[in-house]
């Protein structure tokens, strides 16, 4: 019985694969998906139950259809077609597959994250059922905290610009007290000058 789920869990695998080029990995989700698909057309077909025992050789008694299996498959040799038909229709299965793998990748990475759900005490590694209650518990409690990193990311760009604004308004009084004091000495020059200029026409007209 283990043969054909084997073969159909193989199957399954490697036309996986072959859609995906190789370029995408194999998730939990998928091989749930790959074993339920074998599991149903293995265990679920009477037939294949029937062609179980008849291809272990024990009923009907047939011990060459063991040795059978030992045997090495024919090699297989792919046609050489030189035809541009032929050419566009592997491209265009080529590239049917690699948009295929493209939207798979873009689907794991749209997977929302794990839920924040803590295990039982009694739990020994097995699967383990939650509650709808806690699930929405658990939902809650990653949309609180992924609106507290946000506001997080808010407050440090504010406080960002608060500082910088502050830094702005530094440099500006800096330079207005530096204006103010340079305005003042030229004033007091000026005063100066002036007042020497008065002093020296009144001795000039006291001679």
């Amino acid at each position: 019985m283990f043969s054909p789920l084997v073969a159909s869990y193989k199957a399954e695998l490697v036309a996986l694969i072959d859609r995906g080029q190789g370029l995408t990995s194999i998730t939990k989700c998928d091989f749930f998906i790959l074993f339920y698909t074998a599991w149903s057309s293995s265990f679920n077909n009477p037939m294949l139950v029937c062609k179980a025992f008849e291809t272990t050789g024990i009923s009907p008694l047939n011990p060459n259809v063991i040795l059978e299996h030992f045997k090495p498959p024919p090699e297989s040799v792919w046609p050489s077609s030189s035809s541009s038909s032929s050419s566009n229709t592997l491209l265009q299965h080529e590239i049917n597959q690699l948009r295929e793998a493209l939207v798979n990748e873009q689907k794991r990475r749209q997977r929302g994250k794990a839920l924040l759900l803590e295990a039982p005490p009694e739990y020994n590694g097995g699967a383990v059922f939650w509650s709808s209650q806690k699930k929405s518990m658990a939902i809650r409690l990653r949309e609180e905290k992924k609106a507290a990193k946000a506001q997080m990311f808010e407050e440090r760009r504010l406080n960002r610009a608060i500082a910088k604004e502050k830094r702005e308004c530094e440099v500006a009084e800096k330079a207005a007290a530096h204006e103010e004091k340079r305005i003042a000495r030229e004033l007091k020059t000026q005063l100066q000058n002036d007042l020497k200029v008065s002093q020296r026409g009144k001795r000039k007209s006291l001679q």
